[in-house]
């Protein structure tokens, strides 16, 4: 720890005495009263509770010619009124940094740290986490890029997961992931080659560690400026150390996966970008009946602007191998699609509404495994004052399970006041 906060303290100072910069600086506090009706999210019998958390933070940024870091540190205390015993602090930290080395070549790094006991916190990256169970999640993701054309780019980036949970029945974890990503156009930029490239590495404390292998490779076609077509071939390889002492819920097997396919690509601007490629995959199972059958690997983001708010939408799909949930579930394909929308009655006065829908199918679980978490609800802000501002918002989610013991269903329900400046305090 004391590392940690050496390195965090060099890198400040490099930043802030090397280069001219700009330092700014914003204060926050945040009090909220939240009601569930289902705390521990549970299928049947679930308990209502209020819980008022509280907390003070900051923002801390420096900007210069070459180079930005941003730092953020909100801690806030979290009391039950109907299960005291799970009062605590929560901590929510992050840390962005951006270094244009040269002209074309870019370095970024960043890294949030989330301690909690909220699984709603949690909810993009495990749906299945249930539970009050205080945990510890931190990722880091760093990333060298070069572009040595008009549209031509390499990367070299490494990801870093680490996920520790205080019940010890609950799966804890870690994963790291170099990789490798190329775009090259050629033939007068009318065709391109594009490749991803990866190896993962997951430890698990009660299951058994894996390593894997996956490569993405695509011949683009451009047919517009905005639109081009390909062909891909992806394949992917996980071996499994095998533990004896393992507690896996089902027998784990090595596998290869052979997915041949055709899509495309659509980029208008900055605000729409849409990728879609159909195949069919081949999961060649070590022991096991193999897993075949047709894919969709999409991701799609679009922001509709309109007079008085925007509108925003975003999917993906394509199937992975589970690397830091909280249970360790082995292979699987995934859909998802979310939608915002925020329309603004009066300069003070907002609205939104947002809606969520994630659907995965865990392959390596016998018999096979469905889940649906749904989510929908409104919000209403109001900016009292510059520096005051209140939030009042309403959530449901369902998780719906071929488990019926994993299922469950919440109605919550918060009111936020939030004060921090409009804009951050300045220093040249």
């Amino acid at each position: 720890m004391k590392k940690m906060v050496f390195v965090f303290f060099v890198l400040v100072v490099s930043f802030s005495t090397a280069l001219a910069m700009e330092t700014t600086f914003s204060p926050r506090v945040a009090v909220t009263e939240e009601y569930t009706d289902n705390v521990d999210l549970t299928s049947e019998n679930g308990q209502e509770d209020f819980i008022t958390t509280s907390g003070v933070g900051a923002a801390l940024g420096f900007r210069g010619a070459t180079a930005e870091l941003s730092l953020a540190y909100n801690p806030e205390y979290a009391a039950y009124k109907n299960n005291s015993d799970l009062n605590s602090w929560r901590h929510f930290a992050s840390m962005d940094a951006h270094w244009q080395i040269a002209r074309q070549t870019h370095l970024r790094l960043n890294d949030s740290l989330m301690v909690s006991d909220d699984p709603a916190d949690e909810s993009e990256t495990s749906i299945d986490r249930r539970g009050r169970n205080r945990y510890m999640r931190n990722s880091a993701h760093g990333e060298i890029s070069h572009q040595f054309g008009r549209e031509d780019s390499v990367e070299l980036g490494y990801d870093y997961t680490l996920l520790n949970n205080q019940l010890e029945d609950v799966e804890d974890s870690q994963s790291e992931r170099p990789y490798a990503d190329l775009v090259w156009w050629f033939s007068q930029n009318e065709y391109a080659f594009q490749a991803h490239l990866d190896h993962t590495r997951s430890v698990f404390d009660r299951s058994d560690n894996f390593r894997s292998w996956f490569g993405d490779f695509r011949l683009r076609k451009r047919f517009t400026r905005h639109f081009d077509m390909f062909l891909q071939y992806a394949h992917m390889v996980t071996v499994y150390d095998k533990d004896p002492y393992a507690e896996d819920i089902a027998v784990v097997e090595d596998y290869v996966v052979y997915n041949p396919g055709v899509g495309f690509n659509y980029v208008a601007g900055e605000h729409t970008n849409i990728s879609v490629a159909v195949g069919y995959a081949l999961r060649d199972r070590e022991f096991s009946e193999d897993d075949e059958g047709p894919t969709i690997i999409s991701d799609l983001t679009t922001v509709i602007p309109y007079r008085r708010g925007t509108i925003t939408l975003n999917a993906n799909s394509g199937y992975t191998q589970d690397t830091f949930s909280s249970d360790n579930r082995g292979f699987n394909v995934y859909a998802a699609a979310g939608a915002r929308a925020e329309y603004g009655f009066t300069s003070r006065f907002l609205g939104d509404v947002a809606a969520g829908y994630h659907f995965i199918r865990y392959l390596d679980e016998d018999p096979k495994v469905n889940e649906q978490l749904v989510s929908a609800g409104p919000g209403l802000s109001y900016q009292a004052l510059p520096w005051m501002r209140f939030r009042l918002e309403y959530t449901y989610r369902v998780l719906l399970s071929d488990e019926p013991e994993n299922e469950y269903a919440e109605n919550r329900a918060m009111i936020s006041m939030i004060l921090e400046p409009s804009s951050p305090y300045r220093w040249n």
